[in-house]
């Protein structure tokens, strides 16, 4: 460490890491090279780093810290620099060099790029904030020096109140005054008032203008040099006095809400507004209040905000917002675009092609000239398109819709909406939809008279087919659960046509009706659709020999086939379908009158097989059939004529059915399974009184595999066996049912996947439905269902997958019980039949 005394020194500290304090007096300090502190102390000092990273302490006085390279200043702290001190640099030219300032933790950085390529060739700290600098050519030739200048403070006057937007309030103008020569970001808080305009502005050097809705309050502002290490505060209170809004302006004020004829953003307050955009294409956001808003010329978007407001776009392409409130739109000329939002609105599009929407609320829509769209929305709305062609659709609400001829789509939307048109109109000209009224009004709008516009509901139930006893003729009725049925005309068919089958023939998943003429064996197929005319397919002949054995899907395509069975050779052909008339006629397939079909199902194949039984030796064989094609023909299985075929079902859940057999004599039962190409595996034979039946297969378990419902004749038990294929079933317990209740049907009442049971006691008027859970009902509950009611049918009733009872009165009254999970169904008329009429 070297120190001086008191009189003009000059130290220097060599290659180390030196320490070097001048003491009075004007020294001259050199730390040479090493990582060095050189402190001047008093007096008006030259401090010199020299090489290494070093300290610079100037001390009391006018200092000059001198490097006699820019290398030597590279990384260099100057720990107090002060006005009045100067850094010089040799090797620096002035008019070359570019000079940085950043700031950050109260620390400025100099960055020097002396060759004015963009990268710095040397840095340097200087401890404080410095937001300018001055460079100057220095005393010896090619040098340069450098003072650095800190930042002043800024400060906010008051300038008084004024009202800026003619609303009535008096809003407080502030002036902040930036004297240094770089901009900062001030944060502006009107203490003790949560104002709207508080906010974070950038102040430019010089003068910036501020205003507050607050017409009182004390200002306080905050900025700070260095990203917030740093803070300066300012503050100022309101004044009372009226401000010159003039003078101001031409000093630089910007009064938000003075329109020009450019391109404006006017913003409204939180009071009523009048704001008058002028030319250009403005921007104005009206905000809270009952605003009142004229676009004026230009392509303008305006919105009301809060409040009933006045909107006028006046000339130009102008979208408008009414947004809450009871609001006031009015297009004026150019192809508009009006929101209501919410609220009772008025919406008027003006002279050309305008697009109108009401949002929420009671609206009415007014289209003017000019090809318009008009959108209630939701609401109880009133739409008139005007002149020209209008496209008008209501919404959801109850709507009226004034139209004219050329105007269209009208769509009423949801809601019971009504079309208002001139008296004498064809509504069959008009392209309209979703009306339940016409109104037809003379030329003062008076209602002439009225039309009802309803229709049938639509449906989506099945279609039912009926038959005439006496005549012959046929009806189709369509339902949809408990709505009311609709039916069709009827159609007339000679005596001679009978069903022969249904089947579907168009893969549609609905029933077709196949006839046959008894008189000359020709047979059609009949399509129903609804309530619509049944449509008819082409007369197809074929010799009265051959009799319809089946009529199943023979190769698998979703479509049903012909299976023809000639009576007197046994013989037989398959005709695949593919439509109504999409026939495709296969090769009789040689077979005798011995065998007889026992069961038509898929036992393999893809599509239905046939089961043949040979009514001489018992014996049985599976055709496993591939349409009009060579089917697979398995071999003969013996089975002794004392076995008779129960049923098919897929009782191991392999997707193939398997043959249910009972002995005649001794009641037993058996199970073979299908095992492809006709083969099977037998399963042994299971022990069953003949007391006991079998009442019905199904899958009682949900596992995928058909179970046995077994009940006793003679006292009425009931039993579920859960099978496995082959194996040995699960044999549930018994469960007690008195043998006055018979079983109606079997089915999935509840949606769980488990087959149900509906019982029915004709005596008591009453059904009873057990929800099953495997061998054992999950619950059950009773409702009432008169002796006297026939069963239609027991199936799907409304196109939603809901199961229920269609069912007629001897009346001819037709109603139906709808299944809902346990809820007890209740009886619904929808529609009435004579009863000599056939459910087909």
């Amino acid at each position: 460490m070297l120190s001086g005394g008191a009189d003009a020194d000059s130290l220097s500290g060599g290659s180390g890491d030196d320490t070097l304090i001048g003491g009075g007096g004007n020294d001259s300090l050199s730390g040479g090279d090493g990582a060095d502190s050189v402190v001047g102390s008093d007096g008006e000092d030259v401090l010199v780093g020299g090489a290494g990273t070093d300290t610079l302490v100037g001390g009391a006085g006018n200092d000059t810290f001198a490097a006699g390279s820019l290398a030597d200043l590279d990384g260099d702290t100057i720990a107090d620099y002060a006005a009045g001190d100067v850094v010089q640099v040799d090797d620096l030219d002035s008019g070359t060099a570019a000079v940085t300032l950043s700031r950050a933790n109260g620390t400025t950085t100099v960055s020097i790029d002396s060759d004015g390529d963009g990268n710095a060739d040397a840095s340097f700290d200087l401890t404080g904030l410095y937001t300018s600098y001055t460079m100057d050519e220095g005393s010896v030739v090619g040098s340069a020096e450098l003072v650095f200048h800190a930042p002043q403070g800024l400060s906010v006057e008051a300038m008084g109140t004024v009202d800026l937007n003619n609303d009535g309030n008096l809003e407080q103008v502030w002036k902040i005054t930036n004297p240094n020569g770089e901009s900062v970001e001030v944060t502006l808080d009107l203490a003790g008032v949560d104002d709207p305009q508080d906010a974070t502005v950038t102040a430019a050097s010089g003068t910036t203008y501020h205003w507050t809705e607050a017409e009182s309050g004390t200002l306080q502002i905050s900025w700070s040099w260095d990203g917030g290490t740093t803070v300066d505060t300012g503050s100022a209170e309101a004044s009372g006095d009226a401000a010159d809004l003039d003078a101001l302006r031409a000093a630089g004020f910007v009064n938000p809400y003075d329109p020009t004829d450019g391109a404006d953003t006017l913003l409204g307050t939180a009071d009523a507004d009048s704001i008058a955009a002028l030319g250009g294409d403005d921007l104005v956001s009206a905000k809270a209040g009952d605003d009142a808003v004229d676009g004026g010329a230009g392509n303008d978007t305006l919105s009301g905000g809060l409040g009933n407001d006045s909107l006028s776009g006046g000339l130009g392409s102008d979208v408008m917002y009414g947004q809450d409130g009871n609001d006031l739109a009015i297009g004026g000329a150019g192809d508009d675009t009006l929101v209501g939002g919410d609220g009772d609105d008025l919406l008027r599009g003006g002279l050309d092609a305008d697009a109108l929407s009401g949002g929420a609320g009671n609206d009415t829509l007014s289209g003017g000239d000019g090809t318009d769209q008009l959108l209630g929305g939701a609401g109880n709305d009133v739409l008139s398109g005007g002149a020209g062609v209008d496209t008008l659709s209501g919404g959801v609400g109850d709507d009226t819709i004034w139209a004219a001829v050329g105007d269209g789509p009208i769509d009423g939307g949801e809601g019971n909406d009504v079309l208002v048109v001139l008296q004498g109109t064809d509504l069959d000209g008009l392209s309209h939809t979703g009306f339940e009224t016409a109104w037809f009004v003379d030329d003062s709008g008076n209602v002439v008279s009225t039309q009802d516009l309803t229709g049938p509901p639509q449906l989506f139930g099945p279609t039912f087919l009926f038959r005439s006893a006496s005549s012959g003729a046929v009806q189709a009725m369509q339902i949809d659960g408990p709505e009311a049925a609709q039916f069709g005309d009827e159609q007339a068919l000679g005596s001679a046509w009978q069903l022969a089958g249904k089947g579907d023939v168009d893969g549609d998943g609905t029933d077709d009706y196949m006839w046959r003429n008894t008189d000359t064996g020709d047979f059609a197929v009949w399509s129903a659709d609804g309530t619509g005319p049944v449509e008819l397919g082409n007369i197809h002949s074929i010799e009265s020999k051959y009799g319809l054995a089946a009529f199943e899907d023979f190769n698998g395509d979703g479509t049903d086939d012909y299976l023809w069975r000639d009576e007197g050779t046994g013989s037989i052909a398959v005709w695949t379908t593919g439509g109504l008339d999409d026939l495709a006629k296969g090769n009789l397939l040689g077979i005798d009158n011995t065998w007889q079909i026992a069961a038509v199902d898929q036992f393999g194949s893809g599509g239905q097989d046939i089961l043949w039984r040979n009514t001489e030796t018992g014996n049985i064989a599976i055709w496993e059939m591939n349409g009009i094609d060579e089917p697979t023909r398995g071999n003969v299985l013996g089975i002794s004529s004392d076995w008779a075929l129960n049923t098919t079902a897929d009782f191991d859940g392999d997707g193939d059915a398997d043959i249910l057999w009972r002995n005649q004599n001794d009641g037993s039962l058996a199970i073979w399974s299908s095992e492809g190409g006709g083969e099977v595996t037998r399963g042994n034979v299971m022990g069953l009184g003949t007391d006991w039946e079998v009442a019905a297969v199904d899958d009682f378990g949900g596992d995928g595999k058909a179970d046995l419902l077994l009940r006793n004749t003679n006292d009425g038990l009931l039993a579920v066996w859960q099978m496995d294929g082959t194996n040995e079933p699960v044999r549930g317990m018994a469960h007690g049912v008195s043998s006055d209740w018979s079983i109606a049907a079997v089915d999935d009442f509840d949606g769980d996947g488990n087959a149900d049971i509906l019982w029915r006691n004709e005596q008591a008027g009453v059904m009873s439905v057990w929800e099953m859970n495997g061998d054992s009902p999950e619950q059950r509950y009773d409702f009432g269902f008169d002796g006297n009611l026939e069963i239609l049918a027991i199936r799907e009733l409304n196109g939603d997958g809901d199961m229920g009872i269609l069912a007629q009165a001897p009346s001819g009254d037709i109603g139906v019980f709808m299944f809902n999970d346990g809820d007890v169904p209740d009886f619904t008329h929808i529609g009435n039949m004579p009863t000599d009429w056939d459910l087909l």
